[in-house]
């Protein structure tokens, strides 16, 4: 019998914390500070010497909500040299940013599903504050969800004397499920796309 907890006080973890970072620019050495003056500890990328792959660059407009050019730092020497009046597509911006790291706006905060560039730092704090901000949605591979699918449909299928209420007011085996299957659904929703 597959048994789901159903209590819904369990602490959850928290999301994980990075920070897209260059050591030189004061904007960047200030967000450090302020998540630090919070208690808060970061994954510190040094995107400088660890250039973030097109990949995660993606990720990273897509949880900014931005278009690829509103990253590019135009200030920098290696935008007038080489890009300077030039239209090019998203995947022409983001091919830039990874063979130039230098060019991508800093500091970018990133917090579980969703980032945030931290100019001036002080934005963190609203941010960080965010309470209707999604919380990421766990990653389950789809043949895991199925198999727990089957477990719960089977143990719902299964001939027991269920009753609606439990002689000791607790759950039934029944209402235990329900949860189970609207976690399964959520879980799947967060699936799509990945």
């Amino acid at each position: 019998m597959v048994r789901f907890s159903t209590r819904q006080d369990a602490p959850m973890p928290p999301p994980k914390l990075r920070i897209y970072h260059n050591p030189r620019c004061s904007n960047s050495r200030g967000a450090c500070a302020l998540l630090a003056e919070q208690g808060l500890v970061p994954e510190v990328v040094e995107y400088l010497q660890q250039p973030p792959s097109l990949a995660t660059l993606r990720d990273l407009v897509g949880m900014l909500g931005l278009k690829p050019l509103e990253l590019v730092r135009q200030g920098e020497a290696v935008f007038k040299e080489h890009y300077a009046g030039r239209t090019l597509s998203d995947e022409g911006w983001l091919e830039a940013l990874a063979a130039h790291p230098v060019l991508l706006q800093r500091p970018i905060v990133v917090m579980g599903d969703r980032a945030i560039v931290a100019r001036p730092p002080e934005v963190l704090l609203e941010w960080l504050q965010r309470k209707d901000a999604p919380m990421p949605k766990p990653t389950v591979p789809p043949a895991i969800l199925d198999a727990i699918q089957a477990a719960i449909g089977a143990e719902s299928a299964a001939p027991a004397k269920r009753k609606e209420a439990s002689p000791r007011g607790g759950a039934t085996e029944k209402q235990s499920i329900r949860p189970a299957r609207t976690a399964i659904a959520h879980i799947r929703g967060g699936n799509k796309g990945k």
